[in-house]
């Protein structure tokens, strides 16, 4: 036995080793599992960012050069100096121009005298002529005259040269480039350059891949951080997104300009300095959420994990009724069946209901930092309500109704509501009902002055509950072309609360309300 230790010592030591390695592996595989990650849910201020990187541009920058070739006579200015509009930068030696230029005034007055002289010729016997002398006499005359004409076109020519000799610039600006700074060398228009920029003009571009540029629009801010300023943010503003793509870049992009604000331009700017933009797109305070690795997927939908290791529950999560935007001039339908909770959620939009949960942002301001007295004037003046019923007041005339919520209204009317409403009462069809009572117009005529109670405060929003519930199928109609109207030429944000489709379709975008969840 102690002989075979001896010869197969380093078998057994391999072994050994073999034995330990699969030992340790189970007891990490076995550890890993015991080790079990989790995260407690909390709610958290949610922020959705479009980051970009770009560059200091100027829209005023020129690059001017000499039209013609010459000796550079006077350099007038160096890089870095600032010069004014139309100020002349360098000038040609005007000598060879000039002398072209008398040149050419000689051969203009040769010209001139041979065209008189064979005009006088002609006329002085034109009738010894034979006809083969008179039609030789005429070429020769129109020959003349298009020597003449010749020699008219190069003095002009040579004046324009005489004008080219001084280059002067369209802007004023700083000169970043001068390529000949001496004069007395002789130059082509190529060789001779200046670059002029204008610092008032400066600009901040990026560019946006295409995925990118569609939620881009013209008015967006975003915070600019720039990399020789990377302690602050400067505020700038979309006012340039391109049509067409860029060239000279790998991929489609497309260029986004935005204005820069007095801080930014009250900066030591310099072209090309570079820096990184960011474009806020939405922003949620307060959202309940998870990181996204703890999100699980399978044919049913979405899921996570609840409870502990030793009891986990497989918990589906509906993600897609979390929010619901309503953006501004948009036209909106929310559909359902009865008891689906639509009723519910126009409660919420209409700041008639608190939420249990979650929060209502109006132009982005939380509502729940709002007290009761100032949720009724965000309602009063904000929202317009049309209902099913029409809820007038049968006591009082259609334009008492509609003048009824600016008797409620705390904020200061700058119009007279008066003229207003009988304005509405004309524009929508019913003149001479000013003064009648709602049991004596018909359920059209009433809902149409339930949209105009709603008008006369200029709602951002017309949110209609059920408005055709009590109308045929023809005035139903009429009172959705309407809505349509409001939101198309007026750009009034309109949402109608319904359960038929055909009305719904009336809307540009359609939500689903059933069993209380956004389908």
């Amino acid at each position: 036995m102690k002989s075979f230790i001896k010869k197969r010592w380093y078998l057994i030591l391999l072994i050994l080793i073999v034995v330990v390695f699969i030992s340790y592996g189970r007891n990490s595989a076995s550890s890993g599992k015991e080790k079990v990650e989790s995260y407690t849910v909390k709610r958290e201020n949610l922020r959705e960012v479009l980051s970009l990187t770009g560059e200091i541009n100027a829209d005023e920058r020129v690059s001017l050069k000499f039209q013609t070739s010459g000796r550079l006579a006077w350099v007038g200015v160096k890089e870095g100096d600032y010069v004014k509009k139309y100020q002349t930068l360098a000038t040609l030696d005007k000598r060879d121009i000039q002398n072209r230029l008398d040149k050419y005034l000689n051969t203009y007055s040769i010209s001139r005298n041979n065209f008189e002289q064979g005009n006088d010729e002609f006329k002085v016997e034109p009738f010894n002529l034979s006809e083969t002398a008179r039609r030789s006499a005429e070429r020769a005359l129109e020959n003349n005259q298009f020597s003449l004409s010749n020699t008219v076109l190069d003095v002009e020519y040579q004046n324009l040269s005489l004008e080219y000799s001084n280059l002067w610039t369209p802007i004023e600006g700083i000169v970043t480039h001068v390529a000949t700074p001496f004069a007395g060398v002789n130059i082509t228009p190529a060789g001779a350059e200046f670059e002029v920029v204008n610092p008032k003009t400066l600009y901040f571009s990026v560019t946006a891949e295409q995925g990118d540029v569609i939620n881009i629009k013209e008015g967006m801010k975003g915070k600019i951080n720039f990399d020789a300023y990377p302690e602050k943010k400067y505020n700038g503003e979309v006012y340039y997104v391109s049509f067409s793509p860029k060239d000279g870049e790998t991929g489609t992009v497309y260029e986004v300009r935005l204005k820069l604000d007095e801080k930014a331009m009250m900066l030591p700017l310099r072209l090309k300095m570079t820096g990184d933009l960011e474009f806020l797109l939405k922003e949620r305070d307060g959202v309940l959420s998870i990181p996204s690795s703890y999100l699980k997927k399978d044919k049913k939908g979405s899921y996570v994990y609840t409870g502990s290791d030793k009891k986990k529950v497989k918990q589906y999560i509906d993600l897609k009724g979390a929010t619901i935007e309503i953006k501004e001039k948009e036209f909106v339908s929310i559909i359902g069946p009865s008891g689906s909770g639509k009723s519910t959620l126009m409660h919420l939009i209409g700041l008639l209901d608190k939420p249990t949960s979650g929060e209502i942002l109006i132009q982005n301001k939380k509502v729940s930092n709002l007290n009761d007295d100032q949720v009724s004037s965000l309602r009063n003046e904000f929202i317009g309500f049309v209902f099913q019923q029409f809820n007038l007041v049968p006591k009082l005339t259609v334009i008492e109704n509609i003048l009824l919520p600016t008797v409620y209204s705390r904020k200061k009317i700058l119009y007279n509501p008066e003229e207003k409403a009988l304005n509405l009462i004309k524009n929508f069809g019913l003149s001479g009902k000013e003064n009648s009572f709602p049991n004596k117009i018909s359920g059209g005529q009433q809902q149409r002055v339930a949209i105009l109670r709603a008008l006369i405060m200029e709602p951002k929003l017309i949110l209609a509950d059920e408005p055709t519930g009590n109308l045929d199928s023809k005035t139903g109609t009429e009172i959705m072309d309407l809505m349509k109207q409001l939101n198309e030429k007026e750009k009034i944000t309109v949402a109608v609360i319904t359960h038929e489709k055909d009305i719904a379709a009336y809307g540009k975008r359609v939500i689903h309300v059933r069993d209380g969840k956004i389908i």
